[in-house]
């Protein structure tokens, strides 16, 4: 159970970081306003590129962690996990989606309106609260659960 208990902590710890790192590139987008006319500049281009850089790489291994999370679950399979699933791997396309997007916007940072990256940043950083959330209320206690009561009798032989 303490295992258990660790690996939910350091999730939730992930998703602390990943809520910082999307503060940290909307309040960058915040603070750069409109240079060079109406478009990102070189400099900032560069800056965002690195910070979503960060942000992509943290997602993807926080997915992984998930994936192997869910995998577990789900050798207890059932509807409810099923389900929950289908959400998570839906969530991670769209994240994944809008990660794409914004690091195309960073690579031709020339071409593209500081608004636009700024609303695609807000569109990402919606869509990652949302899935964050969503797991933290659903997810999380469905592993806690369904973990807990396959790993309780090992612990009881265990101690015997």
């Amino acid at each position: 159970m303490d295992r258990l208990h660790g690996v939910l902590q350091e999730l939730l710890q992930d998703h602390k970081e990943l809520r910082r790192r999307m503060k940290d590139i909307q309040d960058y987008l915040q603070k750069v306003g409109f240079s060079n006319g109406d478009r990102l500049g070189k400099t900032a281009g560069e800056e965002l590129y690195l910070m979503q850089k960060a942000l992509s790489e943290a997602i993807k291994a926080h997915e992984r962690k998930e994936e192997r999370l869910m995998a577990a679950t789900l050798a207890k399979p059932g509807a409810a996990a099923e389900a929950l699933l289908k959400t998570v791997e839906g969530d991670h396309k769209t994240l994944d989606c809008l990660l794409q997007i914004l690091d195309s916007m960073s690579d031709l940072r020339d071409q593209h309106t500081t608004y636009a990256i700024r609303f695609t940043a807000h569109s990402l950083a919606y869509a990652l609260e949302r899935h964050l959330d969503y797991e933290e209320k659903n997810v999380f206690p469905l592993v806690a659960r369904t973990l807990s009561s396959a790993l309780a009798p090992m612990e009881q032989a265990g101690t015997q």
